[in-house]
């Protein structure tokens, strides 16, 4: 078996900076896993204030407004913790890519949906152009996953005054059985 550098070793820089990138992703994914592991924001009955706790840790001195008129009790842990995964991710890339000053969150149930968002004053990106696992990043992939396990739709528009992400489940599909 010949090794694939052997036939292009030109691609080398440009392997090992995706090789450098997957394990940067994989660090942090292992970190915020440690981190869970810790926090008892799960256990709170609040969600904003159980999103509030879980981004202290990414938000680097971010002005946050959270509003999450949910009760916890009407959703599964699972579904708990997938929202605030999607919502810590959307954060971070806020502030580590986007710059952003200012963050707002929001999460509401209506007509047995619920909806949730993220909104920034970051410098926004592409996305079109934005890189993906190809290139080592498996923020917004993650993002788009854990949508599509709950069920849901993720729509984001990105521009030069910052990001807008909504995401919208059906209830029915992440709440206890009563």
């Amino acid at each position: 078996m010949r090794c694939a550098l052997s036939n292009d070793p030109s691609s080398l820089p440009e392997r090992l900076t995706i090789a450098k990138r997957m394990l940067m992703s994989c660090r942090t994914e292992l970190k915020r896993c440690l981190f869970d592991l810790r926090c008892d924001a799960l256990e709170e009955g609040d969600l904003s204030r159980a999103v509030r706790t879980v981004l202290e840790p990414v938000t680097d001195g971010c002005e946050l407004a959270i509003r999450f008129n949910v009760p916890r009790r009407r959703l599964l842990d699972t579904t708990a913790h997938s929202i605030i995964c999607i919502i810590r991710e959307l954060v971070s890339n806020a502030v580590r890519h986007g710059h952003a000053a200012k963050i707002q969150i929001a999460g509401d149930l209506t007509d047995g949906r619920l909806q949730f968002s993220v909104r920034d004053n970051g410098t926004g990106f592409s996305l079109r152009s934005a890189p993906g696992p190809a290139e080592g990043h498996f923020g917004l992939q993650g993002v788009r996953d854990r949508v599509d396990r709950l069920g849901g739709t993720l729509r984001i528009e990105s521009g030069k005054s910052g990001t807008y992400a909504k995401i919208t489940v059906n209830l029915a599909k992440c709440q206890p059985k009563a």
